[in-house]
């Protein structure tokens, strides 16, 4: 025969035992984010940005593109777009007909050479070579990037 009642605390099952094991531990982390000021938040996805281009990106420096007219210079011309978006630059992508460079060229004024040169540097540790201009000939505020017919070779 078995008795009517409850059982005593004494007497928990394993599943109870854990049960409260994890509800004191939900109630400990709650406590320690009461502390820390809130919830936690989620954080986006991707990889944090250098404080370079993280400082670039206020400031906000537009990057026109001059693609040749070719198709290594429009494929190389949306992965170069592509990486310097995800970097916080802005940019424009123009056709340039008249494209004398070969491969990929940096051109800006004095006011723009920071941002100019991190985007050569950038260049220069992917393994690419990029030539740099900077002069007072060159488009006003903007930061301009000539891809040659060839592409990034």
């Amino acid at each position: 025969m078995v008795a009517d009642g409850t059982f005593g605390r004494d007497n928990l099952t394993a599943n109870e035992k854990l049960i409260r094991k994890v509800a004191a531990e939900q109630e400990r982390i709650r406590d320690r984010l009461k502390k820390l000021g809130g919830p936690l938040k989620p954080q986006r996805n991707g990889a944090t940005k250098s404080l370079i281009f993280e400082q670039l990106s206020r400031l906000g420096t537009p990057v026109e593109l001059k693609v040749a007219p070719t198709t290594h210079a429009d494929w190389a011309a949306r992965g170069v777009a592509r990486a310097l978006e995800s970097c916080g630059f802005k940019t424009k992508t123009y056709k340039d007909t008249d494209s004398s460079w070969e491969g990929i060229h940096v051109e800006s004024r004095s006011d723009e050479a920071a941002a100019a040169l991190v985007i050569q540097g950038a260049f220069r540790l992917a393994g690419l070579g990029a030539g740099l201009t900077i002069h007072d000939r060159a488009a006003a505020n903007r930061v301009v990037v000539h891809v040659g017919p060839q592409g990034l070779s």
